[in-house]
């Protein structure tokens, strides 16, 4: 009986604690107390070819870089805009995190030139980032989400013009640091 009491004293906290939304790095960082200074920089934007069927669709994605600095602590942070129609995704990556970003998909670049397996009918690979960032591709096409919980997805035909944007962002982000 005691064991069924403390049992359900738990749950609403168990329930609670899952309900608790995890900061990005950008939230916390931007969270803190103090006088914050922000510096941009711009990146040019990436125009991102999807082809559908006998035609092609071109989506655009917007990038900045924000250093911000509170109380003598510094972090730089990529901002990605992808505008379609009325909706809008975005996401803040902090630097590192643009890293892991460039080496997955790198990594995933490498991995699709693999033979699938014998007797699979294809083989998707996944990148979560921990901002919300996911990337997956599988022998046809890639897919981009900014948001974590979006619909909004940019498919892409091509991964490099946008590879390469993010390495020239990382050269940048080594500059200004």
């Amino acid at each position: 009986m005691k064991k069924l009491f403390v049992l359900l004293l738990m749950l609403p906290m168990v329930a609670f604690a899952q309900n608790e939304k995890v900061k990005t790095k950008y939230e916390d960082f931007a969270s803190k107390t103090g006088v914050c200074t922000i510096v941009n920089y711009k990146v040019p934007e990436v125009i991102l070819v999807a082809a559908y069927g006998d035609g092609q669709y071109k989506d655009k994605v917007s990038f900045s870089l924000e250093k911000m600095t509170i109380n003598n602590s510094s972090l730089t942070f990529l901002q990605m805009i992808h505008q379609k129609y009325d909706n809008v995704s975005s996401a803040m990556l902090e630097a590192s995190d643009v890293k892991a970003l460039y080496n997955a998909i790198k990594e995933m670049m490498n991995k699709r030139q693999n033979p699938k397996p014998e007797g699979a009918a294809g083989v998707k690979y996944l990148f979560l980032g921990n901002d919300g960032v996911s990337v997956e591709c599988d022998n046809d096409s890639w897919k981009i989400r900014l948001e974590r919980f979006t619909k909004d997805e940019i498919w892409i035909a091509d991964i490099e013009p946008f590879c390469n944007r993010l390495q020239e962002v990382i050269q940048q982000i080594d500059k200004i640091k």
